[in-house]
């Protein structure tokens, strides 16, 4: 992605270092939401192919509205055992 004449990363930084999950991307769609949370899932020894993602990223969006902050890896893992 290209964004004021530099190539930024395809995932955002915050999702690939920090223990933040819903750094995901705003805008280009469901898809980049869907594949930065693949990633992160990636990063914590989870195989992105066993969940509906679509699902899984409701229930992500959910828990972070109900607290008003973003999910830390200990609350995605949290979610991820309860599938």
């Amino acid at each position: 992605m290209i964004m004021d004449g530099k190539e930024k990363p395809s995932v955002p930084q915050r999702l690939v270092t920090g223990r933040y999950v819903m750094a995901l991307p705003s805008s280009p769609g469901k898809t980049s939401r869907r594949q930065g949370l693949a990633h992160k899932l990636r990063q914590l020894g989870f195989d992105p192919g066993t969940f509906n993602l679509e699902q899984l990223l409701k229930s992500v969006r959910h828990e972070a509205q109900r607290t008003k902050q973003p999910l830390q890896d200990v609350e995605l893992e949290r979610l991820c055992r309860t599938y």
